[in-house]
């Protein structure tokens, strides 16, 4: 009993696979949107801002991977459409921020996760305390 109340209150919405994806697509074209309304009224840059808000939206409610895929999308985005002429070591350093900062989003949605399972037990075994 004390299995199937931590397995129903642990579980989520039966979302397709494809919708954490859909929400790396929208986030960072969402990112890329404001970022070129910017430029066109000459309002000061701000892709990375934006591209980082993207990145830790998708890594918190899409998971790990939809995450890694913003990331790759940023990066690309980024060096090819904003900051084309600069330097090859400028860019891969300017992109280690985005890598770095993926590998912080990826160990805290573990901790997360992990600290999600230990209350989702505790509530159980209160319950199961509970009802003897």
């Amino acid at each position: 009993m004390a299995n199937l109340s931590v397995t129903k209150w642990m579980a989520r919405r039966d979302v397709s696979r494809a919708m954490p994806y859909g929400l790396a697509i929208a986030s960072v074209t969402g990112a890329l949107v404001l970022e070129l309304i910017f430029t066109r009224f000459h309002l000061p840059r701000a892709f990375a801002a934006l591209a980082l808000s993207a990145i830790a939206i998708t890594f918190w409610y899409g998971g790990t991977k939809p995450g890694i895929v913003a990331v790759l999308l940023t990066i690309a985005i980024r060096s090819y459409m904003f900051e084309a002429e600069i330097s090859a070591v400028s860019r891969v350093l300017y992109d280690l921020v985005f890598v770095i900062f993926a590998v912080l989003m990826s160990w805290l949605k573990r901790r997360r996760n992990e600290l999600e399972e230990k209350v989702a037990e505790r509530t159980a075994e209160l319950t199961t305390a509970n009802m003897e």
